[in-house]
């Protein structure tokens, strides 16, 4: 925490961080270092005026001009401004590569309920196995010291409370990971979710429900009791638990009535079945753009994209980003010259003899997707001299075929760059930024990724001529 505090970056980039923390990486994924729109606590954390992602924003608040990524724009709250990147008040927004702002806004109006996530929630509230350390420990001494014996006598029925959470939500989890047993998951399993599914789940999620509200009420009698007007840091994380649990309980409320006229619903299952997630969001993501775009008191939104029409008319992205309802006095459409010949300056070239993917056979693509393919891109590779990036839709594949191209690139003395890491030394690696400019400068290499690297670089000449 000391080096975060001190990092003269403002930002929390892996690559930056010191060798001795950089070797724990691993915590990360495993949960024991993060930070999720359900875990962040926001002006409720006590390290709120040291965290580097506040003390962004605030530098934001004396800027003229703000350059974000489309995630950031959405993912914050405009309605409270502590929390956005975007100042209070501004007035003109401009989007460049709008066409993916679809993506953007689906991802930001996605609500989920993940079973690890929820665990590390209820045992942050209270852990049989650590007592001490829990939150209901806090209020037991809180209570204690004010005498509220009456309030303090709930506290034995809250315990179990939790427990039960817990153990229906661990139900949840069996019942949908017995939808993938005995399968080997290459990727996270993906499917929507049907009435029959939620009358499967319907007795441990109802469980939940309620429990989630008991001790929502609890929470919430504390808070009009003793809270009200104090603005101490036990009565923040009162208020913080209470709106973290409220979240979940809406959640369920929402998934029992799977309206699927406003939304889509689905589940995941992670590849390693060590995590679930039941997710929804708008099936029109116009209707959330209107809400918290459109509606807002902006002078101009202006979107720029080389690909916002189909057939030179903007009639579909009028329909899918919602523009449909507002009024046509206040929407103005430009069409500008391209300066680009595509005919002349590039090839498109299909291959349809390759092997696809076998998503339910993963010895399947070990045996012939990777290898076949791998195959192909070398020849393709080396007869180009490199000069190449190359962009998968999963970090895994980035790593897979890195390793399978290295040998035959690096016998042809052509550098292999990869956003991702690899255990192969010969392939370099970094940060999105740092490996595109070492990309830039070492003409006739290969860069690979994911499609993160589809935009927001620009590699002029002859360092990249195939895509």
């Amino acid at each position: 925490a000391n080096w975060i505090i001190k990092n003269k970056f403002n930002n929390c980039d892996l690559d930056r961080f010191p060798y001795w923390l950089r070797n724990k990486v691993d915590k990360f994924s495993n949960g024991l270092i993060n930070s999720t729109r359900d875990t962040c606590q926001g002006y409720f954390c006590e390290h709120y005026n040291k965290c580097f992602v506040n003390r962004l924003k605030l530098a934001t608040r004396e800027s003229n001009v703000i350059v974000s990524n489309h995630s950031l724009v959405f993912s914050d709250t405009w309605s409270k401004p502590s929390f956005s990147v975007l100042p209070y008040g501004f007035k003109v927004l401009v989007i460049d590569e709008a066409i993916n702002i679809e993506d953007a806004a689906t991802n930001a109006s996605t609500e989920t309920y993940s079973k690890n996530e929820f665990d590390y929630l209820v045992k942050e509230f209270y852990d049989k196995a650590h007592p001490k350390k829990s939150f209901i420990r806090r209020i037991e001494k809180y209570l204690e010291k004010i005498g509220d014996e009456r309030l303090y006598s709930r506290i034995g029925n809250i315990k179990n409370v939790v427990n039960e959470l817990l153990r229906n939500n661990q139900a949840l989890f069996n019942i949908m990971t017995d939808e993938v047993a005995g399968q080997t998951l290459e990727y996270d399993d993906r499917k929507e979710i049907f009435p029959f599914f939620i009358e499967q789940i319907s007795v441990p999620s109802q469980n939940i429900f309620l429990g989630l509200n008991e001790a929502i009420t609890f929470l919430d009698t504390i808070y009009q009791l003793y809270c009200d007007q104090n603005e101490n840091n036990f009565c923040k994380e009162v208020n913080n638990y209470k709106v973290r649990l409220n979240n979940y309980s809406r959640f369920i409320s929402v998934l029992s009535e799977l309206n699927k006229t406003e939304y889509i619903f689905y589940r995941v299952v992670s590849a390693l079945k060590d995590d679930l997630s039941l997710n929804y969001c708008y099936k029109n993501v116009g209707k959330y753009l209107d809400i918290n775009l459109y509606g807002k008191d902006l002078k101009s939104i202006i979107f720029t994209s080389a690909t916002l029409t189909y057939n030179k008319s903007f009639d579909f992205i009028k329909k899918v980003w919602g523009l449909d309802l507002i009024s046509d006095g206040k929407l103005n459409y430009a069409r500008l010259p391209n300066y680009f010949d595509y005919e002349k300056q590039c090839a498109l070239i299909l291959i349809n003899e390759l092997p696809n993917r076998n998503r339910d056979n993963q010895k399947e693509n070990q045996r012939s997707f990777y290898p076949l393919n791998a195959d192909f891109l070398k020849n393709l590779l080396i007869a180009n001299n490199g000069s190449a990036l190359l962009v998968f839709s999963n970090k895994k594949d980035v790593v897979k075929f890195s390793e399978l191209l290295i040998e035959a690139l690096d016998n042809n003395n052509i550098p292999l760059y990869s956003t991702e890491r690899s255990n192969d030394l010969r392939i370099m690696s970094g940060n999105k930024s740092s490996i595109v400019e070492e990309f830039k400068e070492c003409i006739e290499s290969c860069l690979i990724g994911t499609k993160g690297l589809r935009e927001g670089i620009n590699v002029p000449g002859s360092s990249l001529e195939m895509v």
